[in-house]
């Protein structure tokens, strides 16, 4: 399949936020290219003398994203030139083809911990290896979410501390269902995967079939589509800072008296536009979580 491929030569900085402007235009994914961290990574290893110097990148700072090829690329290039027009960026394109580029990355996820419970385990790392109760196996496939990003992991994190045994769990957003499994791993009753993407509903599925969490219904589709008489627990919100604003008022209709909902995705300069749009929606913040430059909130309905 072929894909617009968009990078953004930027600053180290700038990193998170273009992240996000992508995003918000409709990527379908973004790789992060930072020769400081993988510099890093291969000191930590101790493997400097045996590591291939084809692996550190030439550009020191950029972020590539993906788009489908029914974009209009020219009007998305004059959207992205407008979002960028206060950091200083070159930006390049090019049409890709996803079939020699689509597996590659798995070299760089491995099995890990995401939480004091949870471990995650690639797809194709299993053979041989025995499943354990909190186990979540993965494959994301196209859609957003292995875990590793912080925005995920907090959200892993936070869901672990607050689940009980039997809850209703919504998550918007689902990605690659990886939240959504591991709410149900946890002992959650029913659970709810909500996206607008379909590859992400594709990927879900695929998920839970090799997590045995079949039972997790998905809808394609905004918050909305979710049946009004679903009341969860615990909603789950690993999107945007102005999605989650926009949506702050709606999730009250789908949260139990006493509800919690988890959301991130948030760079940590809008982390107070978010607070003030869940305290105006009469929400109460419990906890605020961070890692880098990234925010997830606990909030009380």
């Amino acid at each position: 399949m072929k894909w617009i491929e968009i990078t953004i030569h930027c600053e180290k900085k700038d990193i998170d936020d273009i992240s996000m402007i992508l995003f918000s235009h409709g990527a379908n994914g973004t790789n992060i290219i930072d020769r400081d961290e993988v510099i890093d990574m291969i000191r930590e290893l101790a493997v400097t003398e045996y590591a291939d110097d084809r692996l550190i990148p030439v550009d020191e700072y950029s972020v590539i994203a993906y788009f489908s090829m029914d974009e209009d690329l020219d009007n998305l290039l004059m959207k992205l030139k407008s979002s960028l027009a206060d950091k200083k960026t070159l930006i390049a394109h090019q049409i890709v083809d996803d079939v020699l580029w689509k597996d590659i990355w798995k070299k760089y996820f491995r099995t890990f911990m995401i939480s004091d419970r949870v471990k995650i385990i690639p797809e194709w790392e299993m053979k041989g290896k025995t499943i354990g109760k909190y186990d979540v196996i993965m494959d994301p496939g196209m859609a957003f979410g292995t875990g590793t990003h912080e925005t995920t992991s907090l959200c892993a994190k936070l869901i672990d501390k607050y689940i009980r045994t039997n809850d209703t769990v919504i998550d918007v957003g689902c990605g690659s269902g990886i939240l959504s499994i591991i709410s149900k791993k946890l002992g959650a009753d029913d659970v709810y995967a909500i996206d607008l993407d379909k590859a992400a509903i594709n990927a879900t599925k695929m998920n839970c079939q090799f997590n045995q969490t079949e039972s997790i219904v998905t809808v394609l589709g905004e918050l909305s589509a979710l049946q009004s008489e679903v009341k969860a627990d615990i909603i789950v919100a690993n999107i945007i800072a102005d999605i989650i604003i926009d949506l702050a008022p709606l999730f009250r209709n789908y949260l139990k008296d006493e509800g919690r909902i988890i959301c991130s995705g948030i760079i940590s300069s809008r982390e107070q536009d978010v607070i003030n749009a869940l305290l105006t929606c009469g929400y109460t913040i419990e906890e605020i979580k961070y890692d880098n430059e990234w925010v997830a909130i606990t909030a009380n309905a």
